[in-house]
């Protein structure tokens, strides 16, 4: 549970809405609405949590400091151990 909270911090619920927005306005255009829409949905979500990851990690230091109070960095709250952490960032890469 604690790492499906995890992931769902990463992925940024905000930014997996504009996405999915995107994917959908862009099969309307096409005229085309089938299931590898939901497939790219999925594929784009892994790829954000895979950005916003090694971002997160990237900036933790500065995070700590700035974002001491965010409860949506996994890496600040130390919510997720360090192989924790590259387990997310590698799976999550490999998905997309």
């Amino acid at each position: 549970m604690r790492q499906i909270k995890s992931f769902l911090k990463f992925a940024r619920p905000q930014i997996i809405i504009t996405c999915t927005a995107l994917v959908i306005l862009g099969s309307l255009v096409s005229g085309v609405f089938n299931e590898k829409i939901f497939i790219a949905i999925i594929l784009v979500s892994f790829a954000i949590v895979h950005a916003n990851s090694i971002n997160d990690y990237s900036d933790r230091e500065i995070d700590k400091v700035n974002l001491q109070d965010a409860k949506d960095r996994p890496l600040v709250t130390e919510e997720l151990s360090n192989k924790e952490f590259w387990l997310f960032h590698f799976v999550s890469g490999a998905m997309a």
